[in-house]
């Protein structure tokens, strides 16, 4: 067995869940390694430790009581959300939808120029979308330089400062 695999067995080693043959593997796999061995002796210590704390016992109806108690808890809590939290949240939200009902059924006034914009605004972005695809593989940067480098060369050229 490998030292990994034992060292996550040893608490059920310990506690005495392991059917024989994974015990024999243990206890083999102990006596030829030191760091397990170790180990082993390390969680053995801290078991007997806490088992010398002692402890009380929980009483007999303790889960019925702590389920009273939450579910008591949570009936308040239920009710005070409901008369308080409850106008405070749709008053707004409902503001909110009337508003967003109103901008989109309000009537536009757009004219027939706003269409042949519409057309001139599609055939510009479609066009630079061609450009962009032929470039998809350029660096923005270089793209950049490039273009105020052609910029400032016509700038030149043409005298005007």
């Amino acid at each position: 067995m490998r030292c990994n695999h034992v060292v996550s067995l040893i608490s059920d080693y310990l506690a005495g869940c392991l059917d024989r043959k994974t015990r024999a593997a243990i206890e083999a796999h102990l006596g030829g390694c030191p760091s397990c061995s170790a180990e082993a002796d390390a969680t053995r210590k801290l078991l007997a430790s806490l088992a010398s704390l002692g402890g009380r016992k929980a009483p007999a109806d303790l889960w019925e009581a702590v389920h009273a108690r939450v579910t008591s808890e949570q009936r308040e809590r239920g009710l005070w959300r409901r008369w308080t939290l409850g106008p405070i949240v749709a008053a707004p939200a409902a503001v909110v939808a009337a508003l967003l009902a109103a901008v989109l059924l309000w009537p536009s006034g757009r004219s027939a120029v706003d269409n042949s914009l519409g057309r001139e605004y599609t055939y510009y972005l479609n066009s630079h979308w061609r450009l962009q695809r032929q470039q998809a593989f350029v660096d923005p940067d270089v793209v950049l330089v490039r273009a105020e480098l052609q910029k400032s060369a016509l700038v030149r050229d043409s005298g005007v400062q």
